[in-house]
C-alpha cells in the first residue's frame, strides 16, 4: 500500500471519528430530547437509548482507532507481528460490543414497543448489528490468514 493511499485512508477515518464524536456529543442528545417533546409516552426511555447509543457510538469510535492503528502499521510494512494482531483483537471486540450494544438497543425498543418512529429504528439497528458482525467476521478471517501464514514461514526456516 502506498504511503498517499494510507494517507487518504487515515483522512477518511479523521473525518468519520470527527463525526461520530459530533454525533456522540451534539445529535445524540438532540435527537432524544426532539423524540421526547413530540412523544412523552416514550420519556422513561429517552436515558437508556441515549446511554446505549453514545455507548454503541464510542464502540464504533474504537474501532476507527484500531483501523488507524492498522494503517499506520501497514504503512511500516509490519503487518505479521503481534502489535498487528493485537489491533485486529482489538478491533473485533469492538465492533463485536457495539452488535451487542445495538441488540440491546433493539431489545429495549421492542419490548417498550409504543408505536412511534415506525420500523425504520428496528431495520437500522438490525443493519447495524449485521454490519458489526460482518466486519468483525472479516477482521477474524484476517487474523487467521495472518496466523497461518506466519506459522508457514516458521517451518520454513
Amino acid at each position: 500500500m502506498t504511503r498517499d493511499a494510507i494517507a487518504e485512508l487515515k483522512l477518511i477515518l479523521a473525518i468519520l471519528f470527527a463525526a461520530a464524536v459530533v454525533a456522540q456529543t451534539v445529535i445524540l442528545p438532540w435527537m432524544a430530547g426532539d423524540i421526547v417533546a413530540h412523544f412523552p409516552e416514550v420519556q422513561s426511555l429517552r436515558q437508556p437509548i441515549l446511554v446505549l447509543s453514545v455507548l454503541a457510538v464510542a464502540c464504533i469510535e474504537a474501532a476507527l482507532l484500531c483501523l488507524w492503528r492498522l494503517l499506520t502499521l501497514a504503512g511500516l510494512k509490519r503487518t505479521s507481528g503481534r502489535p498487528f494482531l493485537r489491533c485486529l483483537d482489538a478491533l473485533v471486540v469492538s465492533l463485536l460490543a457495539g452488535a451487542v450494544l445495538m441488540g440491546s438497543m433493539l431489545a429495549v425498543i421492542t419490548e417498550a414497543d409504543q408505536g412511534t418512529g415506525g420500523p425504520i429504528p428496528p431495520l437500522a439497528l438490525l443493519t447495524g448489528i449485521g454490519g458489526c458482525t460482518v466486519a468483525a467476521l472479516v477482521a477474524l478471517l484476517k487474523r487467521r490468514q495472518l496466523t497461518v501464514a506466519a506459522e508457514r514461514e516458521t517451518r520454513r526456516a
